[in-house]
């Protein structure tokens, strides 16, 4: 009988608990993970395992499934993320958690997506993938899941030198920003 095991964060240390256990063949063997508990969407950890910029791809088939069919898909902000960040700020004590992260998102992301678009305009595809993988972790981060899928698609196309695909996107991301500010700049009054 296999060992039922939850990740509780699925950081880099818990991605790399997770190969491990893939790796040494006891996944679905000897233990099988029954859940994976982090703050950043699914969709966003599960193309982080399989796109680690450290470890490397994935070999295996990866896939994410929302945990509660209650969330809308055209929600500004996730709401279980943004649950996830208030239980946080109470089980830390700390009541500036969120208005700090927001406030980080907020005066980063501009600079950001600068960096971006002189990168797309000098063909520089290496600088707009990091950029954008950068920008997706940050918009996960806050619960803003739809344009963090929109910067996977762009440092997807900047892996791939289709600088065509990656202005598209880039052109995604930029329109989703106005909406995120705004629910972002919400969230914290």
């Amino acid at each position: 009988m296999a060992i039922k095991v939850g990740i509780n964060g699925f950081g880099r240390i818990g991605r790399l608990v997770f190969r491990a256990i893939c790796d040494q063949g006891l996944l679905g063997k000897e233990i099988q993970v029954i859940a994976v508990n982090d703050i950043v969407p699914a969709d966003n950890l599960a193309y982080l395992l399989k796109f680690d910029s450290i470890q490397g791809r994935f070999p295996g088939t990866v896939s994410s499934e929302k945990s509660s069919p209650t969330v809308a898909e055209d929600d500004v902000l996730d709401p279980a993320v943004v649950d996830g960040l208030r239980a946080a700020e109470e089980d830390l004590a700390n009541p500036m958690l969120i208005r700090g992260l927001v406030g980080l998102f907020l005066t980063r992301t501009p600079g950001k997506l600068d960096r971006t678009r002189q990168a797309l305009a000098a063909g520089d595809a290496a600088t707009a993938r990091e950029m954008a993988h950068s920008l997706r972790s940050n918009c996960g981060i806050v619960g803003a899941t739809g344009m963090a899928a929109a910067c996977g698609r762009l440092e997807d196309a900047a892996a791939r030198a289709d600088l065509p695909a990656a202005s598209a996107a880039f052109a995604d991301v930029e329109s989703q920003l106005p909406a995120v500010v705004s629910a972002l700049s919400a969230l914290t009054q």
